[in-house]
């Protein structure tokens, strides 16, 4: 039986995975479009994944300060905003910068902005720590390995099939906007652990031995 409040961590993973391959088969027709080649194709799709790599621990740290949820719905807005810039390149002129068209220019600013913003996989996997047991932990990271496995398998078919649209990749942000509105929806309200630290024991330990003080307090209150 999996644990509800990890529902939201499982789609948020499965979410900033389509972030990524839902582009893989769009990103192609997108730098034809415009002229490009596949050094392009190739710098906006590695783009996310350096962008992510260089924030997750940035991001981690500020889920220390201000809390998993606060943090969580800071990095989707984000992320929802750098698909409003992807959409909006649609309605860019192509005209040139340089050697790089300027769709192009906004499309790799996107996604730039969506692999910060996706950096919050430290603080997913810090709320796992959070809420699970020592003994739970590897069925909980497994489970979340298996939530990014299904999104590198339909991330790439969903983008292909909203792409196919007269509307061109205009269609895919429109879809992937949807995931967002479902995972804020989502999104876990608990108290966080810098709410409830005890001599740094993560939050699990605290709630289990706060449990064992409240019980000894109301035997104590039972016996007098």
């Amino acid at each position: 039986m999996i644990n509800k409040r990890f529902i939201p961590v499982i789609l948020l993973t499965f979410v900033n995975t389509i972030g990524f391959s839902i582009l893989i088969p769009v990103l192609p027709f997108v730098t034809e479009k415009y002229g490009e080649g596949p050094l392009v194709y190739g710098a906006l799709l590695s783009a996310y994944s350096l962008f992510q790599f260089l924030a997750a621990p940035l991001i981690g740290s500020l889920s220390d300060k201000f809390g998993r949820r606060p943090t969580l719905i800071l990095s989707q807005a984000g992320t929802f905003l750098s698909w409003i810039i992807f959409g909006a390149a649609y309605f860019v002129p192509n005209i040139a910068i340089g050697p790089v068209a300027l769709p192009i220019i906004v499309i790799m600013f996107s996604r730039i902005v969506d692999g910060i913003t996706g950096g919050n996989v430290s603080v997913t996997n810090a709320y796992v720590a959070d809420i699970t047991a020592p003994s739970e932990r590897t069925k909980y990271y497994g489970i979340l390995g298996a939530a990014l496995g299904f999104g590198f398998i339909f991330g790439p078919a969903i983008g292909g099939f909203t792409a196919s649209f007269a509307i061109g990749y205009l269609g895919t942000t429109t879809r992937h906007r949807r995931f967002h509105r479902l995972v804020r929806h989502w999104l876990p309200r608990y108290n966080d652990c810098r709410r409830h630290h005890l001599l740094n024991y993560p939050c699990y330990h605290h709630y289990k031995l706060n449990r064992v003080l409240k019980t000894r307090r109301l035997i104590t209150q039972s016996q007098n």
